[in-house]
């Protein structure tokens, strides 16, 4: 046979079908950030067959270990089992090998060992309060951390460098630098609407990283980046980078909205949200939340879900359009039925109708365990007094400015007399693991 004339028959049907399945792929892998990732139902900080935590603990699989309280352990090791966290633990030797960490709300994870905390294969990570970590933050293969409120790592980075791992941000995370590395996947750095994330520096090596598969987010570059492929397919995306910031090579922020010039994530989004709590006000769940500034921003919706997938509105609070101060909401959802967990969220809608959503909240409507209000008399003067103080775990206030001007444990009041005249915002950490927040005026 005439080597000229051979028919390399098989060649093109293989090609053809490796090519539709890499369509196929990516049709699907893309269709399916309809939305980030949402952490299952808090398990509660006893649950049933849970057992305290112990300095140097090994907590293997099918255990569950619980913390409340304020202590610091020098050794705690999760290797397959779950630890719950409900109080403020400090620990300097921290190994993560597989397994569940749950952070609840108002309870601080503190991994102040310096080294870098490697989160190893098969861990789920669960934040609704504040962790906080003195070394870089490792996430190996098949890891998911879904953080609902702070998630910081100040002076080192975040690595995301092994495949089907996921960095949800669904508020605020700050860091040295966060970095999509080798082999990371698409949409590793998943951003709900109105978070922001914020470092130093960012490392992209990976096609789409930061996907925001609705509303918009901000993604606060200080320094320097070094986008080796496109950052994001999503306009939603609101890159925030100075004037000066230094580039490798070419910048590559694919689809997304680059703010240059701006020093911070306010410019970014059209309103800064201080704070969406809720809590259970006699038979109703009573949402609230405060915004430090706002810009075209018209209205909110309060949206409600059983199953923390499909929500619908149960009301709406007209916006400021335009507000540069520290302005207080709240909603009334009087249609909840004891026994039942409740997710709610905000849906912000611009005047133009663009819209971006919240963190996602959860609440219990049960008769039992309810706190007490905290706030006593005011005298106008800066010092207001506190009731039920044994059910207080943390006192935190801030000014209008959103700084923090104070922070406790335990008080039975809050002198502000040395502070200039102005509204203060009032964040109670309660032994239960709730929030509940105040405003309060110096005259």
């Amino acid at each position: 046979m005439n080597k000229n004339n051979r028919r390399p028959a098989a060649a093109p049907p293989v090609l053809f079908y490796r090519f539709a399945c890499c369509i196929v792929f990516f049709l699907y892998f893309f269709s399916s950030f309809s939305q980030c990732a949402v952490a299952p139902a808090f398990p509660g900080c006893t649950p049933a067959g849970s057992i305290p935590l112990t300095d140097g603990a090994v907590i293997n699989a099918g255990t569950t270990m619980t913390f409340s309280g304020t202590a610091t352990y020098a050794n705690v090791t999760v290797n397959g089992g779950r630890l719950i966290v409900c109080g403020n633990l400090s620990i300097t030797n921290f190994t993560v090998n597989s397994g569940v960490i749950w952070v609840n709300t108002g309870a601080t994870l503190n991994y102040n060992g310096g080294g870098a905390l490697v989160i190893g294969s098969n861990t789920s990570y669960y934040n609704w309060g504040t962790s906080l970590f003195a070394g870089h933050v490792i996430l190996s293969a098949n890891v998911t951390v879904i953080n609902d409120w702070y998630f910081a790592s100040p002076f080192n980075y975040i690595i995301v460098q092994g495949l089907n791992s996921w960095m949800v941000n669904n508020y605020r995370v700050d860091c040295g630098g966060f970095m999509a590395w080798i082999p990371s996947a698409p949409g590793c750095l998943c951003l709900g609407g109105n978070s922001w994330t914020t470092g130093n520096y960012f490392y992209n090596r990976t096609t789409n990283s930061v996907v925001v598969p609705s509303g918009s987010a901000c993604l606060n570059i200080r320094q320097y980046a070094s986008n080796d492929y496109p950052v994001s397919p999503d306009p939603g995306l609101s890159v925030c980078v100075p004037s000066g910031i230094n580039y490798s090579g070419i910048p590559n922020w694919g689809s997304a909205t680059v703010n240059t010039g701006c020093n911070g994530c306010l410019v970014a989004l059209p309103i800064e949200l201080l704070s969406f709590e809720g809590r259970i006000d006699g038979e109703a769940a009573l949402l609230e939340w405060v915004t430090m500034s706002e810009t075209n921003n018209c209205r909110f919706f309060v949206e409600r879900s059983q199953d923390a997938v499909n929500y619908n509105s149960v009301g709406t609070v007209s916006g400021a359009v335009n507000s540069t101060a520290m302005l207080s909401y709240q909603l009334s959802d009087p249609t909840i039925v004891p026994g039942q967990v409740y997710y709610y969220r905000l849906r912000q809608q611009d005047c133009d109708g663009h819209e971006s959503y919240s963190s996602v909240i959860s609440l219990e409507y049960s008769t039992e365990n309810e706190d007490p209000e905290f706030i006593g008399s005011n005298s106008g003067n800066g010092d207001v007094q506190l009731m039920n103080t044994e059910r207080i775990s943390e006192i935190t206030v801030y000014a209008a400015s959103g700084q923090q001007v104070m922070s406790s444990r335990k008080e039975s009041r809050i002198d502000l007399s040395g502070l200039a005249s102005g509204i203060f915002l009032v964040k109670i950490n309660t032994t239960s693991g709730k929030v509940k927040t105040y405003t309060i005026q110096k005259l």
